[in-house]
């Protein structure tokens, strides 16, 4: 259907797209359509916009537009978290990103709007296609570039982000959680994980007063357009989960994957490209002992900061063949495997 009046209904509320795509990208834009790309969790979901104009090539053939509804009681910080991002602070992070032609509050509906260059020279694997070796270290050089340009320092104005991942560091909170979870035979019994939990608790009283990052935060195969020649930056996309923190935590998400993504990815060698490219920006990084002991640290709080969310998910799971439910069908794996390998270490 090709219609200069097609509408999305949100809370059946009516969403015309058409002057806002001739104020924002072309006034020539004559019609479009719509298809949808991605829903998940959030309320939130992405289309992918295929335009016509009443002059031949006047401007870009299709547009990415992603509506976010205006309330989320889960995460109050959701519906503006990414348009801020890209309204306010993409502009001053020397990093690569897609052309942003609108990024704020429909007039009408109040839902929160970014309308963004479709990356189309660009590459997203699927989910559950597992990364190379190559685009792993491609990421990791991208992760550098933000991490390098986005350090905030302590204290700063961090009410827009996600609220750092030690915030969740509750250990009777977490062990009643995990015993569920047991319980419940989602996971097998874990020696080890009570001491993980506690040595974790623990050392973020001093971690905690480490200068910190801006984190995307939630890089997986469709948050990252990889570029033709990955030895040029991938594209970091879909920050709605941005936050902040020590690096590592960026760094400790790519081997904790849905999916199992980072399967074929050599850990070493992937930190090692990163640690390279932020030596090469700065002139400076931590020792090998340091960045070890940081990581250890990361890994061990994304493993438990992800607990609650697993936690939910096999409370209150989503209708089986969900694009949640089979994301979390595989979570419950991979974390699992995670957190017994963290605490084997721990046990040695």
């Amino acid at each position: 259907m090709v219609n200069s009046r097609v509408t999305f209904h949100v809370s059946g509320l009516p969403l015309p797209l058409l002057p806002l795509l001739q104020q924002t990208v072309h006034p020539r834009a004559a019609r479009y359509t719509e298809s949808l790309i991605k829903h998940s969790a959030t309320p939130a979901a992405v289309w992918r916009l295929s335009l016509e104009y009443a002059v031949p090539n006047a401007g870009p053939e299709t547009l990415i537009l992603k509506r976010i509804q205006p309330e989320f009681p889960a995460d109050p910080g959701f519906p503006d978290r990414e348009r801020h991002f890209y309204a306010c602070v993409l502009p001053h992070l020397d990093i690569p990103h897609a052309q942003i032609y609108f990024a704020d509050l429909h007039p009408d509906t109040q839902e929160r709007l970014i309308l963004m260059e479709d990356l189309t020279a660009h590459h997203l694997p699927p989910p559950s296609r597992p990364w190379t070796q190559a685009e792993g270290e491609c990421m990791a050089r991208a992760y550098a570039r933000l991490h390098g340009v986005g350090q905030i320092g302590n204290p700063a104005n961090t009410d827009w982000l996600l609220p750092r991942h030690e915030t969740r560091l509750d250990a009777e909170m977490l062990g009643k959680m995990t015993c569920e979870l047991i319980r419940q035979n989602v996971w097998e019994p874990i020696p080890g994980l009570d001491g993980l939990i506690a040595r974790t608790v623990d050392a973020a009283q001093t971690f905690t007063h480490l200068p910190t990052t801006l984190l995307h935060n939630d890089v997986y195969p469709p948050n990252v357009a990889l570029p033709p020649t990955l030895t040029d930056d991938a594209i970091l996309l879909d920050w709605e989960m941005a936050s902040y923190g020590l690096p590592e935590m960026d760094l400790g998400f790519m081997f904790l994957q849905p999916y199992r993504a980072h399967q074929y990815l050599e850990k070493a060698r992937v930190l090692e490209a990163y640690w390279a490219a932020r030596l090469a920006r700065e002139g400076a990084i931590p020792s090998c002992e340091e960045r070890e002991i940081r990581q250890f640290y990361a890994d061990a709080v994304w493993g438990l900061w992800l607990v609650p969310v697993a936690h939910k998910m096999a409370a209150h799971p989503f209708p089986p063949g969900s694009v949640v439910a089979d994301y979390w069908q595989s979570m419950f794996g991979v974390l699992e495997g995670h957190l017994r390998g963290l605490c084997g270490r721990v046990l040695l």
